[in-house]
């Protein structure tokens, strides 16, 4: 008897984003046997299913709360690393409406996160800022300032995130030591921040990008999963995100 095919439980593969040329497949290079460590599903994720329920659901709404306190560990090693930058006295330069990393970083979601951001505009974000996203796509779908296409989810007249609780791992990452311009590109001290980022993941007890890939195996119903390996089959870059399909979502 022939096996019947699963349905796929991600968003991201089907639905508004059918067929757009945001999702880009992942194929992990120079990826061998040696490097890929095999856990169960079940086993690995067991722990992490009962700390998520202490997990401040006004700090991280997340529907998917696996994948909120994989945020909320992204969070810590975002703070340990200001502090070891504190103590360098040199302190984060980024502060509320500096939005000049939303227009000229090319950010990207892995598909849970895409999932989650999608059941954010559904049910979770101010009316007000759905609103204002609708509107910057319907009015000017192809603004640029200073050769920069901003982020679609930055509001531009407030300079703010309109997705932050929920947002992507490479935003909550991003820290720079020198106020960033448009109108400038000089070094922000990124390289100094990034290898300091590196370094506090060595002191978690689990990286993020474990618990999002052996979680998305198991919502396509495999029993195990190789933690080494790239947390999405799919990455959704933002900036190729068309204007249309950006009508369907914040509509």
């Amino acid at each position: 008897m022939p096996k019947k095919n699963k349905q796929k439980h991600s968003l991201y593969q089907f639905g508004m984003l059918e067929g757009s040329i945001a999702i880009q497949q992942h194929n992990p290079e120079n990826e061998s046997q040696e490097n890929i460590d095999r856990v169960s599903c079940k086993k690995f994720l067991s722990p992490y299913n009962e700390l998520v329920k202490n997990l401040n659901k006004d700090h991280y709404p997340h529907h998917n709360r696996l994948l909120a306190y994989a945020h909320s560990l992204s969070d810590t090693v975002v703070k340990k690393a200001k502090d070891k930058l504190a103590a360098m006295k040199t302190p984060v330069a980024c502060e509320s409406g500096c939005d000049a990393c939303c227009y000229y970083t090319d950010m990207d979601a892995t598909g849970g996160e895409f999932e989650e951001i999608i059941h954010y505009m559904g049910h979770e974000i101010p009316a007000a800022i759905k609103q204002a996203l609708l509107q910057q796509v319907v009015d000017e779908p192809d603004f640029t300032q200073h050769s920069h296409k901003p982020c679609p989810f930055l509001v531009r007249s407030q300079g703010c995130c309109g997705i932050y609780p929920v947002r992507p791992m490479g935003c909550r990452s991003l820290l720079a030591t020198k106020k960033c311009l448009l109108e400038v590109q000089e070094d922000t001290g990124l390289q100094t921040t990034v290898q300091l980022v590196q370094q506090a993941w060595k002191e978690m007890p689990v990286r993020a990008g474990s618990l999002m890939v052996v979680q998305e195996q198991a919502r396509k119903g495999k029993g195990h999963a190789n933690i080494n390996q790239s947390f999405t089959e799919f990455l959704v870059k933002f900036e190729q995100l068309e204007s249309k399909k950006l009508e369907q979502l914040f509509a």
